[in-house]
């Protein structure tokens, strides 16, 4: 879906076009590539972070969760819930 001559002013709405169709591994593939093609953007880490969670890679969305967070501070409730789908309830709370 993403070519290489994507401009990066139209990437918010491809990423946010496979994430709504949340054929989860389609998505993350999408979001991966948009990452390759401009990493300073930490939307794009919470949302595969998200895309991670639903589909079970815990460690890897909290990973992407702490690159969103290098960048600006958006994805501490995303963080939040994959503490609780590890059962990391106390790192949980401190992000709440």
């Amino acid at each position: 879906m993403l070519g290489e001559t994507v401009c990066p002013e139209t990437l918010p709405l491809l990423v946010d076009v496979a994430v709504a169709a949340l054929a989860e591994d389609a998505a993350a593939v999408e979001l991966d590539r948009a990452i390759e093609l401009v990493a300073n953007v930490a939307r794009y880490y919470v949302a595969r972070a998200a895309v991670r969670r639903e589909l079970g890679l815990f460690d890897q969305a909290l990973v992407d969760c702490g690159q969103a967070l290098r960048i600006a501070p958006t994805a501490y409730a995303e963080r939040a819930l994959c503490h609780v789908e590890l059962s990391q309830l106390d790192q949980a709370l401190v992000d709440l």
